[in-house]
């Protein structure tokens, strides 16, 4: 009888998030924009679910800069995470 050796995942997910995001205008006669970007796409070694926590967009961003950050888990607990950037300009 041959037995196998239980198999341990030590190998964290990867995620890329999406590139910085420059001068979105504001809408008309407001201090906001409405922001959409597209989600990370996360991958494993292991064909296992992946829970992705963070923002999902469209999302209503005030004038200046806001970081915005992704965080992926396997199935052991293993995580990373990745952030960029949204710089809403004022149009006055």
């Amino acid at each position: 009888m041959q037995e196998f050796a239980s198999l341990t995942d030590i190998e964290a997910p990867n995620i890329t998030c999406p590139p910085d995001m420059d001068n979105i205008p504001t809408e008309p006669g407001q201090s906001y924009a409405r922001v959409k970007w597209q989600l990370p796409v996360p991958t494993d070694n292991s064909n296992e679910a992946l829970r992705l926590d963070g923002l999902r967009p469209p999302q209503k961003l005030d004038v200046g800069k806001t970081l915005i950050t992704y965080k992926v888990t396997d199935s052991s607990g293993l995580s990373r995470s990745c952030t960029f950037s949204i710089h809403v300009k004022g149009t006055h």
